[in-house]
């Protein structure tokens, strides 16, 4: 490198020093721990365990639907008469509860509320 060109050289990495202490690197957001929050349409309704409870002793035509997967309903029990629709795996799933009647009225539950 030659002599004369030197300064310039200097000034340019001195300029590039003091520019890259100022780019942070982005930040990220903290990983979910739950899921995010649902927000059901005005004909849903959200029951306790109470609750659904005593709709299904007062409305004996009321078709349960047990959306957990197959081994949770085996290892945790289900309700009486409850038709499994395990929500997370499988297409035959999604075309069982497309097939359901929309004007009916249903009791979805699952372990925890999630799906």
């Amino acid at each position: 490198m030659q002599l004369s060109k030197f300064p310039t050289f200097l000034s340019t990495a001195a300029a590039a020093l003091l520019l890259f202490p100022a780019c942070k690197p982005p930040t990220r957001e903290a990983a979910r721990s739950e899921p995010p929050p649902v927000v059901l349409p005005a004909t849903v309704q959200e029951l306790s365990p109470d609750e659904a409870e005593k709709l299904i002793a007062a409305s004996p035509g009321l078709v349960i639907l047990d959306v957990r997967g197959e081994g949770e309903a085996q290892t945790e029990g289900k309700i009486a008469g409850a038709q499994l629709y395990d929500y997370l795996h499988g297409d035959d799933t999604l075309k069982s509860l497309e097939k359901l009647d929309r004007s009916g009225s249903y009791l979805i539950y699952c372990a925890v509320g999630g799906r």
